[in-house]
């Protein structure tokens, strides 16, 4: 035989080994350096995640991203944005059932993006490596993308801060969906998103945020919505709903001493038949302080309520208004020896302290 036709077999043969045995090096190579979770690298817990349709196997590869959440979660973030290749979208749709099952992977493209952002919520303020992927899902065409991203930056948190520029241009321009998963991120983000107060503003004037959404990001932010306040006095005036009217007290709460013009209406407010209404307006009050002092009358009838959280608020609210709350020391002290509730007793008790202790510095200037 030929030893030149012999000699490019063998040669072939060696590329071709050479090949494989190359690519199974690199392959080992980025295995080994992939971090690891009871044995098993992060791409199989990603496959896990991806395919398997059982609840147990979802909650162990769930745990084990989380574990690893430093590498995982930029990875995990990019199944937000998970597209099925046409293909699959064909088979399913027009392949008999039976075959449909065996040619395409057990999970949707849903399913997958739904546990991609599960993973991510459970991972907290650790998922700060995805953020740079999240704020890129921002830009995404599609709604729902958008807002699964938008909740996953408000779940990190601080953390999260670059994503404020791109937050605030949803707020100007996505769906009213949108614009309420931005407003509460945006408050998560806490005072680094300072910059956006002015939009957040602007939105709830124009009523394309809620107040009560606005208010309380705005809080959060660390800026005091003054703004609000007589959209939420005219809220207040008009809920018939007692669930309503809680809420929109809490955020008058939030607003504290800026809040004060609020108070006739939550003095009438406080008559609600509904107890947790009666407490939260209670509390609100408290939050206002000393310019809460119109409230006192209302609030020491309430030491008598016979419900312990509505006492326990209007103890707590009297303490927090101060001297003015003298006329109310009475009852306080009744209330503190024989309440049959602990917590109404500690709240009578710290109130007369804060009462005496106001009287006693306004009388030493």
């Amino acid at each position: 035989m030929n030893r030149r036709h012999l000699s490019i077999p063998i040669c072939r043969t060696a590329v071709v080994s050479g090949v494989l045995l190359l690519s199974v090096a690199l392959f080992s190579a980025l295995w080994k350096s992939q971090p690891v979770y009871q044995g098993r690298a992060l791409s199989f817990w990603l496959n896990e995640l991806k395919s398997q349709p059982g609840q147990r196997e979802y909650l162990r590869a769930k745990a084990a991203l989380v574990h690893l959440s430093d590498a995982a979660a930029p990875r995990v973030a990019r199944l937000l944005n998970y597209r099925e290749p046409k293909l699959l979208t064909v088979i399913r749709s027009k392949a008999p059932p039976a075959a449909a099952r065996i040619l395409t992977p057990k999970l949707d493209a849903r399913m997958i993006r739904a546990r991609g952002f599960d993973v991510l919520r459970e991972m907290g303020t650790n998922a700060s490596p995805a953020v740079p992927a999240l704020v890129r899902l921002l830009e995404s065409p599609d709604s729902i993308t958008r807002g699964e991203a938008i909740r996953g930056l408000g779940y990190i948190g601080p953390n999260a801060r670059m994503a404020v520029a791109s937050l605030i241009a949803l707020l100007e321009r996505d769906s009213k969906e949108n614009k309420m998963e931005a407003a509460p991120t945006l408050g998560a983000i806490g005072p680094a998103a300072r910059p956006a107060v002015p939009f957040l503003v602007s939105s709830m004037k124009k009523n394309e945020l809620p107040t009560i959404v606005a208010v309380r990001a705005l809080v959060r932010i660390g800026y005091s919505p003054k703004e609000a306040v007589p959209l939420l006095i005219a809220q207040l005036r008009a809920d018939t709903n007692s669930f309503a009217r809680s809420a929109t007290a809490s955020c008058l709460g939030l607003i504290g001493a800026d809040a004060a013009p609020a108070v006739p209406a939550l003095i009438d407010a406080l008559r609600d038949p509904e107890s947790r209404t009666r407490a939260h307006i209670a509390l609100a009050l408290g939050q206002i302080g000393p310019d809460a002092s119109g409230a006192v009358p209302v609030l020491t009838q309430l030491l008598n309520d016979e419900w312990w959280y509505v006492r326990q608020n209007s103890a707590a609210a009297l303490g927090k208004i101060g001297r003015d709350g003298n006329p109310a020391l009475p009852l306080l002290a009744i209330l503190e020896q024989h309440d049959p509730n602990e917590d109404v007793r500690n709240a009578a008790a710290e109130a007369i302290g804060l009462i005496r202790s106001g009287s006693q510095e306004s009388s030493g200037r």
